[in-house]
């Protein structure tokens, strides 16, 4: 990656993840990942498979966030195990593509949900808590930082200064 990228990350796919974060992000030719709870995929309020594979097909990845959006920490190794497979699972085959991350639901994890999620198979997971991702962070214990803001905060909250007259011609306030 470049040194100073960021990653747009969803979670839960709710419907407006499709409907309103979707377009605003091809807007400005950008992509991110949405983290989907595979049993809520095309219930009301919920993005459906058709939608997912059309954000896949211009440029969206997609991840897990398990079944049920339970706290993985809580449950017993083969729920756990189950979470973790059957997610992956129905993500690969709905979508045709690898899924290789999951954002850990409530952001919870611990030493034992990290490394099952290893054995399943993902190379990154996201965990709760912010700060900035660097060489050495651990690539199953990703830190985000939680936001929603205008233009200008997302620039300032990534640089640390204000947003430039360019930067705000280019992408609004």
């Amino acid at each position: 990656l470049p040194a100073r990228a960021a990653a747009l990350t969803l979670d839960d796919g709710y419907g407006c993840a499709f409907t309103r974060a979707f377009p605003i992000l091809r807007r400005y030719g950008l992509d991110g990942t949405l983290f989907l709870v595979t049993s809520t995929v095309g219930t009301a309020g919920h993005v459906a498979w058709d939608e997912a594979r059309l954000m896949l097909a211009q440029g969206m990845d997609f991840g897990s966030h398990a079944v049920r959006h339970c706290d993985l920490t809580a449950l017993p190794t083969p729920e756990l195990d189950a979470e973790l497979a059957l997610s992956k699972a129905d993500l690969e085959r709905e979508l045709a593509t690898p899924i290789r991350q999951i954002a850990y639901p409530a952001g919870r994890y611990d030493e034992r949900v990290k490394e099952h999620a290893r054995q399943a198979g993902y190379l990154a997971g996201w965990k709760k808590g912010g700060g900035w991702v660097t060489p050495d962070s651990d690539p199953l214990m990703l830190p985000r930082v939680r936001s929603s803001t205008t233009m200008a905060g997302f620039i300032r909250k990534l640089t640390h200064r204000p947003p430039t007259l360019d930067e705000l011609a280019r992408y609004g306030p």
